[in-house]
C-alpha cells in the first residue's frame, strides 16, 4: 500500500505528500492486483463479488447470538448494568468476535494476533 500510494502521489507531482485520493487509488489497485505468490487465487475484488449475501434469518440468528454473548461476557467479567461506554464497547468487541468465529464469518488462517501489544 505504501509503495502504491507513493507512486500515485509522485505521478501527480507530490512525492512524499500523500492525500486521501492517493491512498484510495492505491487501495483500488491492490484490490485488483494478482498475488504473485498465488497467481491462481482470486483477487480481493473477485472474492468480494463471489460472496453470498446473508439471508434475513441468518442475520436474525446472528443478532440473537450477539445478545447472548454480551450477557455471557458481562457475567464472566462481573459487569453490572448499566455499563459505561468503554466497558460496553469492550464487551461488544469480545461478544462480536466470539459470534463471528462461531458462525464461521471470521477465520484465523495463522496464529491469532493479540489485541494488546
Amino acid at each position: 500500500m505504501k509503495t502504491r500510494t507513493e507512486q500515485h502521489a509522485a505521478a501527480f507531482g507530490r512525492p512524499g505528500i500523500w492525500t486521501w485520493p492517493d491512498v484510495n487509488a492505491a487501495r483500488l489497485l491492490a484490490n485488483k492486483a494478482i498475488d504473485p505468490k498465488r497467481p491462481r487465487a482470486p483477487t480481493p475484488d473477485e472474492t468480494w463479488a463471489l460472496r453470498t449475501a446473508i439471508r434475513p434469518d441468518e442475520r436474525h440468528r446472528f443478532r440473537l447470538a450477539v445478545a447472548d454473548q454480551r450477557k455471557c461476557v458481562a457475567d464472566e467479567q462481573a459487569i453490572v448494568d448499566p455499563m459505561d461506554y468503554w466497558t460496553a464497547t469492550a464487551a461488544d468487541r469480545e461478544a462480536l468476535q466470539r459470534v463471528l468465529v462461531g458462525h464461521a464469518y471470521l477465520l484465523f488462517k495463522r496464529r491469532r494476533i493479540p489485541a494488546r501489544i
